[in-house]
């Protein structure tokens, strides 16, 4: 499924985005824009078959952070899109850490 489909059937409408570098990492893609409400959002996508543990929250949290950082951008909404099995103490803390995750 397109990034934009994804988007569209969860309702995030962004604009002005523009698509994150995300180095070397082949699982991850990412988007940053603004949503209708005029929240700065990063986006993220993963694409992998293993499963999100909490080790890859906190480093995908930490990343975010860089992210955030290189932009010069306050990014109040963070969502994770992935299509692999989601740890429960992953899921935790990500929602503790403010995000929406959609998929597994």
């Amino acid at each position: 499924m397109k990034f934009e489909d994804l988007l569209v059937r969860e309702g995030l409408i962004l604009r002005d985005q523009r698509t994150l570098d995300m180095g070397r990492s082949r699982a991850y893609s990412g988007l940053f824009g603004v949503d209708l409400d005029g929240y700065n959002t990063l986006v993220f996508f993963r694409d992998a078959s293993s499963r999100f543990v909490r080790k890859d929250a906190l480093a995908l949290i930490s990343r975010a952070d860089g992210l955030a950082d290189a932009l010069g951008k306050v990014c109040k909404r963070r969502v994770l899109f992935l299509n692999s099995p989601l740890c429960s103490k992953a899921r935790a803390e990500l929602k503790n850490a403010g995000w929406k995750v959609f998929g597994a």
